[in-house]
């Protein structure tokens, strides 16, 4: 199977072996004069200080150590008194060793005035600039290197390479045409040019690079899975089924090629030869449980929930004991939305399994989702006598609590949490919160500003500690820039652009803050409190008909009883013509609208 890191791995081995081929020679002090390499095998003379080689062998030394700098200042000083390119390639590699590629690069390049047809200074110089970044510099230098010696094919792989990494295409098929030119075998030429040729939707092309990639390397299966996969996109059946069918026959263990061929009749309405196929799987569990990952893994990433339901009850019919079977088709029930089903294959977990503690958590999770507190709250509790030291645990069990309103229960469970972990931003986070619901909101403020001591960049505090000033109209000025730092956190925040505008609006600056606000509708169109707030900047901006339109759209998605009768008071007082400019009623019942 051929994979990018594969070329990378050419890459660097051809680094590695340039440092220590570098390192390995005895040293050969050419100057322009000679008169040090003379002197350096002296024995009456190498040895004193001030001796090119003396400095040279206590660089060595040095190295040994692993006192890199102590190396290196050694070299620097023999360099002053042997610019020899054997010391300047040492120096050069001893800087790519701590990593100082731009002086590595440097010393490198006068190298190269000296010595201009040394392939392996070249091929060295286009991996540093590679690890710059500078790619147009790293393909001029493997290029270079290509002039010197035209019959290296991992030269022509790795600045093909590079064109890919820059989308540049069409240069990279120029590259793999050179290669195909110099050697027509080239099996990893032909198979780029497939990929380059599907991604452009040139399938033809693409079919007929493929099929010279199976001639030449019949056990690359990469390349029979993306030619089927076009196959796939044409909807030629037969030819699928026949790429499938024949990987197997070479490769009867290849669960990639088991799953896509039973995807394909699942797809294609043949739920017999579906079934029949993915039976097969059934046989290939003594690697449980990497193959129930991998299939699981596969399914969830191309989001195809329905195939992964249909092959995992066919597993969980004929191994209903298997954990891994039952906790992965939860999964995948909850992605489809059948939460009780999910909840009763979580409940077929077995407690010795590695997948019990998951479902357990999962359990937890549903019970929280719908409204049964008590029973997510037993779960975790009965987890954290096993794990008393799982900071996670506490921050699940206390975020049940919260939800559950239960703030002193949620307020002990956080603080417990910080006992084992005391630097645990998240759980200080939600205490916060809690501490903001609960209407105690200078310890929600105290406790934002430690998560900032603790994580400055924390968009989600810096936000929250922000909102609260903004909401409460003090400190407006650090509360803009408490926002204004979250932003550059969460560029496309929704909620962040909504705490913005709101500074605004408490300033009195309307029209400022309904053009923030709107932005913030835009990120998040269907949340109740900015809907809300685009409703009071267009009633402070005597817009009534507007507000009452954001009023409505609030009022179909706020859940809150208490948030709800606010908004359907505001309406009132714009039906009945005296709309509220009173900020206290404006309010958000005293919590932080941001609070999630």
């Amino acid at each position: 199977m051929i994979q990018r890191h594969d070329l990378m791995r050419i890459y660097w081995i051809g680094i590695i072996l340039l440092v220590f081929s570098s390192c390995s020679h005895q040293p050969k002090l050419e100057s322009r004069d000679n008169a040090v390499s003379k002197l350096a095998f002296d024995e009456q003379t190498f040895i004193r200080p001030g001796n090119a080689y003396y400095y040279y062998m206590e660089a060595q030394l040095m190295k040994q150590q692993k006192k890199m700098d102590s190396y290196i200042a050694y070299l620097e000083k023999a360099i002053q008194i042997d610019k020899s390119i054997f010391l300047q390639k040492e120096l050069a590699n001893a800087y790519i060793k701590v990593k100082d590629y731009r002086k590595s690069l440097q010393i490198l390049e006068i190298v190269t005035l000296n010595e201009p047809k040394n392939f392996d200074t070249w091929l060295l110089m286009g991996g540093i600039h590679q690890a710059l970044n500078q790619m147009d510099q790293a393909i001029a230098s493997y290029e270079t290197a290509l002039t010197l010696e035209p019959d290296k094919e991992n030269i022509y792989l790795l600045i093909a390479e590079l064109y890919l990494k820059e989308d540049q295409l069409e240069q990279a098929k120029g590259i793999y045409h050179r290669l195909i030119q110099l050697n027509p075998k080239s099996h990893i030429a032909y198979y780029y040019l497939g990929r380059i040729d599907k991604k452009h939707e040139n399938f033809d092309e693409a079919i007929k690079n493929y099929k010279r990639v199976i001639e030449l390397a019949p056990a690359t299966f990469q390349a029979q899975f993306e030619l089927a996969e076009i196959y796939q996109k044409k909807n030629m059946h037969a030819k699928v089924v026949e790429i499938y069918k024949k990987i197997l026959k070479n490769d009867p263990d290849n669960i990639q090629a088991i799953v896509e061929l039973g995807s394909w009749y699942y797809l294609k309405k043949h739920p017999k030869q579906a079934r029949k196929t993915f039976l097969m799987l059934v046989d290939k569990l003594d690697q449980f449980p990497l193959i129930i990952k991998k299939i699981a893994s596969h399914f969830y990433e191309k989001k195809q929930n329905d195939i992964a339901i249909f092959v995992f009850e066919i597993l969980q019919n004929k191994l209903a004991k298997a954990s891994g079977i039952n906790y992965y088709l939860g999964i995948h029930y909850e992605e489809n939305k059948q939460d009780a089903k999910a909840l009763d294959s979580y409940k077929r977990v077995e407690e010795h399994s590695e997948f019990y503690e998951n479902a357990i958590l999962r359990i937890a999770y549903l019970y929280q989702k719908n409204g049964q507190f008590q029973e997510a709250a037993a779960l975790i509790e009965d987890l954290l006598l096993v794990s008393p030291e799982d900071a996670e645990l506490y921050l699940f069990l206390g975020s049940i609590y919260e939800e559950a309103k239960a703030y002193d229960k949620a307020e002990k469970t956080f603080q417990d949490g910080l006992l084992v972990d005391t630097t645990n931003y998240r759980i200080l986070f939600r205490l916060g919160v809690v501490y903001d619901k609960w209407g105690k909101k200078e310890a929600s403020i105290e406790q934002m500003k430690r998560v900032i001591e603790l994580h400055p960049e924390n968009a989600n505090a810096l936000n929250y500690l922000g909102y609260t000033y903004a909401d409460t109209g003090v400190r407006l000025d650090e509360a803009e820039e408490l926002i204004r730092k979250a932003l550059k956190q969460k560029p496309n925040d929704g909620y962040i652009m909504d705490s913005l505008g709101w500074v605004y609006y408490k300033r009195g600056l309307y029209d400022e803050a309904a053009n923030f606000l709107k932005k913030a509708i835009s990120m998040v169109p269907d949340d109740p409190i900015i809907l809300e707030h685009v409703g009071d900047v267009h009633v402070k901006l005597n817009q009534l008909q507007l507000a009452m339109t954001y009023y409505q759209k609030a009022l179909e998605h706020q859940k809150e009883t208490k948030s709800r009768q606010v908004i359907e008071k505001k309406i009132q007082e714009i039906i009945s013509g005296k709309p509220s400019t009173n900020e206290q009623d404006i309010q958000i019942n005293g919590i932080n609208a941001h609070s999630n």
